[in-house]
């Protein structure tokens, strides 16, 4: 049978088809592809040359192999299948080795042999127990399989010459309701999809969860799976979450039992967690979390009604994505407000750059302007003079470097001396005109923001706060069905209103209903502008103490369902640009037309998922 290539996950594997002094995990939920990664890697291998008698494939979850489960018997099964003359490495695959008992023991035997090349894959963490970090440490290494990304799915779909929506928000919604399991593309009609997809959930409970643990109340677990894949995406309190069960539900469960169950959830691949993240102290924030669904798939399986959150499947989408791809990703939180996607890169000190051949741009070969003060700065050799150094060459620096920040100043200074003469003739009248404005306008706690509104009623509508998001996406998505009409007579109709501070707040603040933490958090003024170079400073001496300290750059993305009107894209972009660092931002929305906002880019989701968007580029 053929299968598609899912090139990501084979790039970062091949180069260890033939290293035997390290064993290959191949971790991931039940379903999403393991076992046909397998096969693409021994197929791989036999085309470069390797006697078939030598590739050893031994899939635990067959009937072919349903007696073995015992490491003897396992043992027994792969001296069979060997050629006792074949001469050369042995390259033995093991799908769901976690189903054998002590299978640590008969892995130490044959890895140190010293003639087999290892390849695991293991439907959830308890791979790794114990016993087997114990034995091999550091002689392993983790490559974990997704289901698949909306551009894999697109291409699986070319490859199996399955028929597309001529519409790409259609075809988006059909993968984001199908979800990313690969064998969901060769079902029939919807049951079947359906009846697939709770399969797999079934066997999540039965082989990877029930298995390994002892549940002694299953209904329980099973209500409680069901409220994390009802409410994927939203905050969760262990506090709110008890007393959810206990006075609500009716389910005498513990705090303690709860958050088993939730950590068991993980250990099965069946949900990530995202920790929250306070962006101005750079610090991992205790308590809330939210859980987003590996693959969407399970939502839509066990959905009832019609009301769908699109905001919250989007975002989903997003961060599975992000998830797949590596990066560390947590939610934002400055103030009051949220960032949705913070993520984190971390670097060795050791990596950071020491000369100025470091900073030649990648793509034309040439030095970058200003290297000559980074190589100054370099020059010291100082750690923190490395970090800034590295800072200044990515663009993330938040103050210019020493003598850059001289230059500015005398420039400014100079400036200042050659204007203040004329200050001094037009101050009395500024005075004056300000005094007449305050007068005017009521006073100057009465000051207003001047805003442009389209006098269309209908659209005010849309974005009241009395409709849900939901009523937001479905009219969204009926809009974008046809080609938008772009009409110039609509630039004409707008009219400036006055919105008085406290009303905007009060707008800014519905979607922050639940700000109000049961757990203890720093709050911050929302006024307050944010500026990080005190906590810099204080970061680049704790990495003087040693090279073995990592230093960490961010990248930020918040999510909006569209910023198609001027008070919605003021509305949204306030979180981001209350982030005052140059560390990258991203504004994602669905929609079509996307330009940069006070240096923010902005991006259509849909595309940027499509085309596998690389966030750490930029």
């Amino acid at each position: 049978m053929k299968l598609y290539k899912r090139q990501y996950y084979l790039q970062k594997i091949r180069e260890y088809y033939q290293d035997k002094g390290l064993i290959k995990i191949l971790t991931g939920i039940r379903g999403c592809g393991k076992s046909c990664m397998m096969e693409m890697i021994i197929n791989e291998l036999r085309w470069r040359g390797n006697a078939a008698v030598n590739l050893i494939h031994i899939d635990l979850d067959q009937k072919e192999f349903k007696n073995v489960k015992t490491a003897e018997k396992l043992r027994i099964t792969i001296k069979e299948k060997m050629v006792p003359s074949k001469d050369g490495a042995i390259y033995l695959f093991i799908d769901e080795i976690q189903m054998i008992d002590g299978f640590e023991a008969l892995l130490e035997s044959l890895y140190n042999e010293g003639r087999y090349s290892i390849f695991l894959s293991a439907s959830s963490a308890y791979v790794q127990s114990e016993e087997f970090e114990r034995i091999f440490a550091d002689r392993y290494k983790i490559f974990e399989i997704f289901p698949l990304s909306y551009a894999e799915y697109e291409g699986m779909k070319d490859f199996n010459n399955i028929k597309k929506e001529s519409n790409p928000i259609l075809e988006f919604g059909r993968y984001i309701h199908d979800g990313g399991l690969p064998k969901v593309l060769q079902c029939q009609d919807a049951q079947e999809k359906q009846k697939y997809v709770n399969g797999v959930l079934d066997e999540i409970f039965k082989k990877d969860i029930a298995k390994m643990e002892k549940i002694r109340h299953v209904v329980y677990f099973k209500q409680v799976q069901d409220y994390i894949i009802e409410t994927f995406g939203e905050s969760v309190s262990m506090t709110r979450l008890t007393d959810y069960f206990r006075n609500y539900v009716r389910i005498p469960v513990k705090r303690e039992t709860l958050e088993r169950y939730l950590e068991l959830l993980e250990k099965a691949k069946l949900v990530y967690r995202c920790n929250r993240f306070d962006i101005k102290t750079e610090k991992e924030l205790q308590g809330d979390q939210r859980y987003y669904l590996t693959d969407l798939g399970f939502y839509f399986a066990k959905k009832t009604d019609s009301k769908v959150d699109y905001s919250l499947i989007m975002k989903n989408a997003l961060y599975m994505y992000l998830r797949s791809r590596d990066y560390n990703i947590s939610t934002g939180r400055i103030g009051k407000r949220e960032c949705d996607f913070v993520l984190t890169e971390y670097l060795n000190v050791d990596e950071l750059p020491i000369g100025p051949d470091d900073f030649r741009d990648v793509e034309t070969g040439s030095k970058r302007k200003g290297d000559k003060v980074v190589a100054q700065a370099v020059a010291q050799n100082s750690i923190t003079e490395r970090v800034r150094a590295y800072k200044a060459a990515k663009g993330l620096l938040d103050k210019p470097l020493k003598k850059q920040e001289e230059a500015e100043t005398a420039e400014v200074t100079k400036k200042s001396k050659a204007s203040e003469s004329d200050g001094a003739l037009t101050g009395q009248r500024t005075l004056a005109n300000k005094a007449a404005e305050e007068k005017a306008s009521g006073g100057s706690d009465a000051v207003k923001r001047k805003m442009r509104f389209t006098k269309d009623t209908e659209d005010d509508e849309i974005i009241s706060e009395k409709n849900p998001m939901a009523d937001v996406m479905s009219q969204y998505l009926d809009a974008r069905k046809q080609e938008r009409m772009a009409d110039d007579e609509d630039l004409d109709t707008v009219e400036t209103m006055e919105v008085d501070d406290e009303i905007f707040d009060e707008y800014a603040d519905v979607d922050d209903a639940d700000a109000t933490e049961t757990e203890a958090e720093t709050a911050y003024d929302e006024s307050e502008e944010y500026d990080n170079a005190d906590s810099d400073a204080e970061n680049m001496d704790d990495f003087e103490d040693g090279k073995d300290e990592k230093v960490a750059f961010y990248r930020y993305i918040k999510f909006a369902m569209t910023i198609d009107d001027p008070y919605r894209e003021q509305l949204e972009y306030a979180t981001l640009e209350s982030i005052r660092t140059n560390s990258p931002k991203f504004m994602l929305t669905l929609d079509s037309a996307t330009k940069e906002h006070n240096g923010i880019r902005h991006l259509n989701a849909i595309e940027a998922l499509k085309e596998e968007f690389d966030f750490n580029k930029i």
